[in-house]
């Protein structure tokens, strides 16, 4: 297709962060489109995040195409409490203009109606989106991330957990579990995360993911290894890293929780214990997985003697799990489905 102009609102101010490279600014980027500013006049696309989605009406009012790119469908079913912070945290920042509503989800569901197109990771998210969107359409890419030859000869009691700051509850008192399990291993969980999240509590808007996990070092009597974001950082981690771990706890996450960090894993050559959630099932049985789900704590305890007494278990996991990506998620079949989806909006 030829080369169109757009506008994007990012994830990220900058539009440098993971969800704006791997997905939306991935597609402009290889196939040479123009990102350009709310007052073009040639505008033929409006690319627009949850953050925004209140630019929806004006986009609309001037006959042009909108397209919502969804990471996160918990937007649409978080408690109350944090549905009202996350509204009030997007309006301080000034990502939000208008007063109301001031729930988050209801400025989603209000403008949904101007939208094309919502993008979302999966089927799951899918499922949640068609009762409000007029269309739906799933999409998603690591292809940035290269894909490592899983290695067992990696630093032993060494785990591995990627994320944002504020999903990693589960993952700290799991670790604790994990390690009185294993008594006279030396375990150390590897960290790879943004260094700040935001707070309404704290006079600056933020709390310090180093300090935060200072405190849960404290708490449960672990050592951590605090790896700020980058895709260096994550390889250095992973490479030093003998398994992976994804714990999800809440019922409600669970559901919507896309599968985007599992095949991260696997494209780091990590062999991974994950929650038995829908996506992750789901991906586990497309792949041919048969081992690394957890339901209980003791599961988790479990599979780790297991792998180590069979490390072929923990190789063919992640053998089957670069196979299915390389099936599935490849950068042509990415890059086809994003001009199938624009051309369709034009």
């Amino acid at each position: 297709m030829a080369a169109i102009r757009v506008f994007y609102f990012p994830y990220t101010p900058d539009g440098l962060g993971p969800a704006d490279r791997r997905r939306f600014g991935r597609w402009c980027s290889v196939r040479k489109h123009q990102i350009v500013g709310i007052n073009d006049r040639n505008i033929q696309l409006a690319v627009l995040t949850p953050k925004g989605l209140y630019l929806a009406p004006y986009f609309a009012k001037r006959k042009i195409p909108i397209i919502l790119d969804i990471v996160d469908a918990q937007n649409l079913l978080s408690h109350w409490g944090r549905d009202l912070a996350r509204g009030l945290s997007n309006k301080r920042s000034g990502n939000i203009l208008p007063i109301f509503p001031i729930k988050f989800s209801s400025i989603i569901r209000n403008n949904l109606k101007f939208v094309h197109t919502v993008v979302v990771a999966n089927p799951e998210q899918q499922y949640l989106y068609n009762n409000f969107a007029r269309t739906t359409y799933i999409l998603d890419s690591h292809s940035e991330i290269p894909m490592l030859d899983v290695n067992l000869n990696r630093p032993r009691g060494a785990l591995f957990w990627e994320g944002l700051p504020y999903t990693w509850k589960e993952v700290f008192p799991l670790f604790a579990e994990i390690q009185k399990s294993f008594e006279g291993d030396n375990f150390i969980l590897n960290i790879v995360t943004s260094e700040k999240y935001k707070s309404l509590t704290k006079p600056r808007g933020f709390h310090s993911s180093r300090m935060q996990t200072a405190t849960y070092e404290r708490k449960y009597g672990f050592k951590t290894n605090f790896y700020p974001w980058n895709l260096q950082n994550l390889l250095e981690a992973a490479q030093v890293s003998e398994f992976g771990l994804l714990p999800v706890g809440n019922q409600k996450e669970m559901f919507l929780k896309a599968e985007n960090r599992l095949l991260i894993m696997w494209r780091l050559g990590l062999p991974t214990l994950f929650s038995n959630t829908p996506a992750y099932s789901r991906v586990s049985s497309l792949s041919g997985v048969t081992s690394g789900k957890c339901e209980s704590a003791q599961d988790w305890v479990d599979c780790i003697s297991e792998w180590r007494k069979n490390p072929t278990l923990a190789i063919r996991q992640v053998e089957l799990g670069q196979s299915y990506i390389k099936q599935m998620h490849s950068e042509e079949n990415f890059l086809q489905k994003w001009d199938n989806l624009v051309n369709e909006t034009q």
